[in-house]
């Protein structure tokens, strides 16, 4: 039984105590006397005389509670209280009735999270028929406790808990517990428990429970009232004595969390005021500062004259309730004060009321008067609730809650010690230590009052959609500085940000000249330090000015691009231009970019999607082709290792030339500001020659070969199917991605619903055409399940030969494609960052100014025979080679059934393992 409960009740009244006529309260005035017996299998007896009324009080503990449940089972504590209540194998009638019949009062029992209880007070003449009733449910139970009995209570108690969390504020205990303790402390589940777990409850567990804790050694038996003591004892030891003493228990050690730093948690809920609490985690039952928290809570919250209550409710008016109390427990204990907002009071304002309270009590201690008050008043509760044998806080339950958690029914006597001999220092020092800690607040606010209105929606048919809007692209401005240097300018006025990105014809293609992963390690150190500026320096000047600037490659192009805000511009331009002017290429840089380079080749490795891009444009380009080298641009770990530090110089200085550059500019700026800002920081950029690199016909002479990859205990295979088609601009490229979108770039697009929704192979598959401003690859595919790998690869097939065969696109498709492109046009232009990236595009493809100008209405005038027409040009279902990540031991013998040409087993880096998973008789590759 919970302490704060314990000291509002009790037993005899002041007068049978003789106290001298005094308000000072001592603690060795206050004495219940006990006769304690331990029966031969370890039950504690404790037996109180009181002749006043022919009345006895029987009360039993047993020393167990939520946190001796085990995750996964919580609320068997509290569900065995209930069972206790249905009948045992020698009375199987309700407990209730039986005590009903024989006038029993303050009959209940409780659990709470160390221990659970039974309890009642009944006529003299009764006792026997108690101690028959209360030894039956301990030693011959679990007969009775069958499934409809754990069915039916099961249902009573989820139905308690439902009770319990549909009143005001009824989440708050689920919460704070589970806030306060971390997952796996043994009070980190609530007593009631969760659904989940009361509904998991079987009969076996219900029994294993009872075995384990509900054993007489572990249990107290108080008896209080009209009796003998050895009367009682004998009668006891008649019933008791014959019930086995229970197996070993493992006792939980004080475990008081740490609550590292404060923190905030905000619920609704249906009530009329916001509602502030503050939670501490404190020490432990019967721990002396335990008793300072029960002074502290009274300093605070207990009369009209406690701190929050003359201030908050009495003068302020700001709340309506304050509450303060220490939950104490046997391994650690909170202590909670909450404040009720009143309607219209700012919470924040209360809170920092609250807060100001604790802080002063915590600098200053408490007052002399107010430790007198709550002295007397802690006194004065115990002495008035001993007049009582039974029930909550009774003689009996004083002695039996102390027996059980301190192994001495005296230990009230040094709880009141503790109160009588706390000073104000002591006080204070206990706030200081406790309330100084990490607190945990949590506020609850009104759920609103919402209602609705009445519609005239037709809800049979969707909405027909609008006439959309055309989409709007800012017209282009170009200029050029006296070195080369190519400006772009996308001006949209109103916007605050502003966005560059200096665009180097380089990229992973010049690789090709270099080492593979050059450009990628390049442009990576780049913004790693220049002459003047270290990285960390870099990074924090840019913070202060609200810009950041990264710099990357992609096949085409190295890039410097850089978001900033135009009242910062001129100072980011600065910072912009000293990144791309003068790096230093840091040795130490140098050093950790290359080894992170390399690690990230070997986490491309290990995964399913990397692994496959790494290879494919070795094996769909051939050696020496400028693409060749892997499609991420890390290079190999070998290449990477063997790259120094004049590599990235040379780079810098082959490269990086401004005639070899264009900067793409969006934002509200004009043109000739621009220039002139840009020739102030990037005209002294010196131009010069820059290598050639000529694009030779790809050479790979395969077709209908599946390359494999092995990948041990991969749970699905990912298969990719891709082959070149044409350069950008060979085709109109507006057809082709609406092409794509209807074979497998949107959610709905063929290949998906078939792999994903009618298959339910794959979580998601598709297709697309990589960028590249040359020959690029057109891929599709799917991640699925292992053992449908070779199942998948079939329709895949079907899907691309049928697409220009028996089911090309059709009007429909086409249709629902084209909206869609149509309606999210806007909102793919709605930031200055994906204008810039479209005009990007532009620049990388030398698309004509006006190409996202007239966007819109090309889209729009798209037929049927456009798409057919690109369809026929861009798949070739002839044409395509397969790549596989996946198991090879569980995929293999499926796929020589599935014809083809050859299949090639490779590494990771695409090159063949001897032997082949198959020697077909039309061609072998090794």
């Amino acid at each position: 039984m919970k302490k704060n409960v314990l000291l509002l009740l009790g037993f005899l009244c002041l007068t049978q105590l003789n106290f001298a006529q005094s308000f000072e309260f001592t603690a060795d005035k206050i004495d219940i006397p006990y006769e304690r017996f331990v029966l031969p299998n370890g039950l504690t007896l404790l037996v109180h005389e009181d002749h006043k009324a022919p009345i006895v009080a029987v009360n039993v503990w047993y020393h167990v509670g939520s946190k001796n449940e085990k995750p996964g089972k919580s609320g068997f504590a509290h569900l065995f209280e209930h069972l206790m209540f249905n009948g045992s194998e020698n009375y199987n009638d309700d407990y209730f009735q039986a005590l009903e019949r024989i006038g029993g009062t303050d009959l209940n029992g409780t659990t709470n999270s160390d221990r659970t209880n039974y309890f009642q007070n009944v006529p003299v003449a009764a006792l026997d028929q108690v101690l028959f009733l209360e030894s039956d449910r301990m030693g011959h139970l679990l007969g009775a406790v069958d499934q409809e009995l754990l069915d039916e209570q099961r249902g009573v108690v989820q139905n308690e808990k439902r009770q319990g969390e549909n009143q005001p504020y009824g989440k708050q205990w689920d919460l704070l517990t589970k806030a306060m303790y971390p997952k796996g402390h043994p009070y980190s589940w609530t007593v009631i428990g969760e659904m989940e777990d009361l509904n998991a409850a079987s009969l076996e567990d219900v029994h294993e429970w009872f075995k384990a804790y509900y054993g007489a050694a572990n249990a107290v038996v108080a008896v209080a009232g009209d009796i003998d003591p050895q009367e009682v004892y004998k009668k006891v030891l008649n019933y008791f004595g014959d019930i086995p003493s229970g197996p070993t228990i493992e006792r939980q050690e004080v475990n008081i969390p740490v609550h590292n730093g404060d923190t905030y948690q905000v619920y609704q809920d249906r009530v009329p005021e916001t509602r502030i609490l503050f939670a501490w985690n404190t020490p432990q039952f019967g721990h002396k500062e335990d008793i300072h928290f029960d002074l502290i809570a009274s300093i605070l919250t207990s009369g009209k004259n406690s701190r929050l209550y003359k201030k908050l409710v009495y003068e302020d008016q700001t709340a309506s309730s304050v509450v303060s109390f220490q939950a104490s427990s046997e391994i650690a204990s909170g202590f909670m004060t909450w404040a009720n907002v009143k309607p219209g009071v700012d919470p924040e304002k209360v809170r920092m009321q609250l807060q100001t309270e604790i802080d002063r009590l915590i600098n200053e201690g408490p007052t002399e008067a107010e430790l007198k008050r709550v002295k007397a008043a802690y006194f004065s509760s115990f002495i008035k609730g001993l007049e009582r044998i039974g029930g909550f806080g009774g003689v009996s339950d004083i002695l039996a809650s102390n027996e059980t958690y301190f192994g001495d029914a005296s230990y009230y006597k040094t709880v009141l010690k503790y109160v009588e001999e706390a000073g104000i220092q002591d006080i204070q020092n206990t706030a200081k230590k406790w309330l100084t800690q990490g607190k945990h607040t949590l506020v609850c606010n009104p759920f609103p009052e919402y209602d609705v209105v009445k519609s005239t929606v037709d809800r049979s048919k969707l909405p027909e959609l609008g006439a959309p809007k055309s989409s709007k692209f800012p017209e282009l401005e170009r200029e050029k500085l006296s070195n080369g240097l190519n400006i772009v300018l996308a001006k949209r006025k109103g916007v605050s940000t502003v966005v560059m990105r200096l665009m180097v014809d380089a990229g992973y293609k010049t690789d090709h000249l270099a080492s593979p992963g050059t450009a990628a390690l390049a442009m990576n150190l780049l913004d790693e330090g220049t002459k003047d500026l270290t990285s960390l320096e870099i990074n924090e000047q840019l913070q202060l000015l609200g810009a950041s600037i990264s710099t990357f490659s992609n096949q085409d192009n190295s890039t410097v691009y850089m978001n900033t805000l135009k009242p910062s511009l001129d100072a980011s331009i600065d910072i912009f231009a000293d990144v791309i002017l003068n790096p230093a290429f840091p040795a130490k840089e140098f050093d950790r970019l290359k080894v992170e380079q390399i690690n990230n080749i070997k986490n491309e490795k290990s995964q399913p999607f990397p692994m496959a891009l790494r290879v494919m444009n070795k094996l769909l380009y051939g050696d020496g082709h400028p693409y060749s080298n892997p499609y991420t641009g890390t290079g190999y770990e070998s290449t990477v290792d063997k790259l120094t530090r004049e590599d990235i110089l040379k780079f810098y200085d082959s490269w990086m030339k401004p005639n070899n550059a264009t900067i793409v500019v969006t934002g509200d700026v004009e043109m000739s500001e621009l220039k002139s800002k840009l020739q102030k920081s990037l005209g002294k950029w010196k131009k010069g020659s820059v290598p050639e690199i000529t694009f030779t016909k790809p050479k790979t002479n395969t077709k209908n070969t599946l390359y494999l990859m092995n990948r041990p205990e991969s749970l699905q295979s990912v298969i990719i199917a891709g082959y070149l088609t044409e350069k950008y601009g060979g085709v109109s490229e507006i057809a082709l991605e609406q092409m794509v979108s209807i074979l497998g770039g949107d959610f709905t697009s063929r290949i998906n619903m078939n792999l994903r929704e009618d298959k339910h192979w794959a979580y998601g598959a598709g297709g697309l055409v990589l960028g590249s401003k040359e020959e690029r690859p057109f891929i599709v595919y799917a991640p699925v399940q292992t053992d449908k790998s070779a199942e998948s690869v079939t329709e895949l097939r079907k899907e691309i030969s049928e697409f220009v065969t028996t089911r090309p696109a059709s009007q429909e498709e086409l249709d629902k494609v084209k909206t869609n492109q149509i309606l999210k046009l806007p909102g793919q232009w709605e930031t200055n960052s994906s204008v810039n990236s479209s005009v990007a595009n532009l620049v990388r493809y030398d698309l004509p100014d006006d190409y996202y100008q007239k966007y819109d209405g090309n889209v729009r005038n798209l037929s049927i025979e456009d798409i057919k027409k690109v369809s026929n040009v861009v798949v070739k279902p002839d044409e395509v080679n397969w790549f596989m990540v996946g198991d090879r031991a569980k995929i293999a013998n499926k796929l020589d059934e599935l014809g083809f040409d050859a299949i090639i087993e490779i590494d990771a880096d695409g090159n063949p393992i001897e032997p082949s998973v198959k020697t077909p008789e039309k061609e072998i590759k090794n």
